[in-house]
């Protein structure tokens, strides 16, 4: 959750809270089934499988962190050009 107090700009900083969600929200399902798999794994002591899970769990968090910088500086991009437009 994000506080929106004495900002300007709450409407386009409520889009970019949701755009941070929506990054997550796009590989929950997936990340959700391999860290089950994991505790699966873990359980059975498949090392093969586990390793091969923990890679993969790695892997998406690593999208979700790229995803999350896009937007960051999607964000950043434009507000130089609004602050552009201003001068």
């Amino acid at each position: 959750f994000g506080l929106f107090i004495h900002n300007k700009n709450k409407e386009k900083e409520k889009v970019v809270w949701m755009e941070l969600f929506q990054c997550e929200d796009f590989y929950l399902d997936k990340l959700t089934k391999l860290q089950n798999d994991k505790e699966v794994c873990l359980q059975k002591k498949r090392n093969a499988k586990y390793k091969k899970t923990l890679v993969e769990i790695q892997n998406i968090q690593n999208k979700v962190r790229l995803d999350k910088i896009k937007v960051k500086i999607k964000v950043k991009m434009q507000n130089q050009s609004l602050f552009a437009r201003n001068i």
